[in-house]
Formats: structure tokens, sequence, C-alpha cells
């Protein structure tokens, strides 16, 4: 995990619902675990590669749910999936509407990036 992990996945009591076996599956769906692809490759298999998620929900719980007032019972890809708030590259920023599990809630999000974290791990 990043130095600042631990920091991450200390927040708040509403963000850190647990995921269900569902979600995890959903989410194991969703990403590219084991990206050996170009960066430049238009395609990633139709999924989202994991070291790209997990920047870029870690730079949303910094940036949004430090200083916002976000509902837990939201969807989280409401604010991921929002190219004002996240800037994906372009190459990815169509996987990332398709693929992104809707049934993930903002209450989820320092779970995902644990999630996320020891998926990277298993690499």
């Amino acid at each position: 995990m990043l130095d600042d992990d631990n920091y991450v996945l200390s927040w708040g009591c509403f963000f850190r619902s647990p995921l269900t076996p569902q979600l995890m599956e959903e989410l194991e769906n969703a990403v590219e675990v084991n990206s050996q692809q170009d960066k430049t490759t238009s395609s990633y298999n139709h999924k989202i590669p994991i070291q790209m998620f997990q920047v870029a929900l870690r730079r949303f719980m910094f940036r949004y749910l430090i200083t916002d007032t976000l509902r837990p019972n939201l969807q989280l890809s409401i604010y991921i999936t929002d190219e004002r708030l996240i800037r994906w590259p372009e190459n990815v920023i169509d996987i990332v509407d398709d693929v992104f599990p809707s049934s993930l809630l903002m209450e989820h999000a320092s779970s995902t990036y644990a999630f996320l974290c020891e998926l990277c791990s298993r690499q």
C-alpha cells in the first residue's frame, strides 16, 4: 500500500461500510488486475486498470471526503465518473462509464479502496 493508505482508510465511519461478497465480485469483474497492456491501447479488455482506479479513488477521497459533506447513501459512480471531479485518461473514460459498479455507494469508499489495495498486492 501507499504511505498514506492508513490515513485514507482511517476516516470517519460514514465511508467505511464493509463490502458484501457481491460487491467484491462486481469490483473484481470491473477491474483489470494484471494490466500488461500498453498504456496507449484503447482497450483494456473492457475493464478499468486497477492502478488507475486506485489512484482516482484515492484522489477523490483526499479531495472530497475530507472537506465535503457527502451523503453516504449516494452512488459512488456519480462522483467517480464525473469528469469535472476526476480526470480519467481518454482511452479509459468510456470503460469507466460502462463498467463502474453502480451498486457501490459513498459509504463503501474506504472499503473499496482497501479492497483495491488488496487486489494490487496479489499481483
